[in-house]
């Protein structure tokens, strides 16, 4: 599995205290991702213990780790899902990173004005790798908390992922390579430190909510 960006994304999920990651960033990590000649842009916002992740389909998730909840955004429904954390599925992480190899190079880097450590990771699978440049005091207590409902710490998680992740790690550049080491994808992030209107990170006016407990009943009821 190559350690990339997105997978950060998808690992949003340790279970920690909101205390343990109250990160005092607040703003936009705008992430380039080129991959096979097209490029994409996505946007992250940070703000005390909240976090929004815009999608190019002008979808949006929105986790705040003060109430424990994630609302999911869908812009074309004009939707609204309320989704408490223990509604989120835990990450098996043993199974997640199995066949991942990851080193700490001792190197280091600039990106967007922000010092970065570089990582070297490996699929032992099919031999592609990744580097990653983890800046460190971006993430905050909604990014490492989102998916943890049955995880309790990082007990469960590889020693290299607890470094990369602590104090508020964050990654702003991956280069993902396939077993010969060529370039598949690239992704580089511009880091813009400002202050943010509370609304980004509430449920837009007019838009119709929902929690996640009623759409199981709902379902259950057919």
């Amino acid at each position: 599995m190559k350690l990339t960006q997105g997978v950060f994304a998808s690992v949003l999920c340790l279970g920690l205290s909101v205390q343990a990651f109250a990160g005092s960033f607040e703003g936009v990590v705008t992430m380039k991702e080129t991959s096979d000649g097209e490029a994409t842009l996505k946007k992250t916002y940070f703000k005390g213990d909240k976090m929004r992740e815009d999608h190019s389909d002008g979808d949006y998730m929105v986790w705040d780790a003060a109430k424990k909840e994630g609302l999911i955004v869908d812009a074309k429904k004009r939707t609204v899902i309320v989704m408490p954390w223990p509604d989120v599925k835990s990450v098996d992480a043993k199974k997640m990173f199995e066949g991942t190899t990851v080193t700490k190079t001792g190197k280091s880097d600039k990106v967007s004005g922000y010092t970065c450590e570089i990582y070297l990771s490996k699929d032992q699978e099919d031999n592609s790798s990744s580097e990653l440049c983890v800046a460190k005091g971006i993430g905050n207590a909604a990014m490492f908390g989102i998916m943890g409902g049955g995880i309790s710490g990082l007990g469960g998680y590889p020693s290299w992922f607890r470094d990369l992740v602590k104090d508020g790690g964050f990654p702003l550049r991956h280069i993902d390579r396939d077993e010969s080491g060529k370039v598949e994808s690239r992704g580089e992030a511009t880091v813009e430190a400002k202050r943010l209107d509370e609304s980004l990170f509430s449920a837009p006016a007019g838009y119709t909510i929902t929690d996640s407990a009623t759409m199981r009943s709902s379902s259950g009821k057919r």
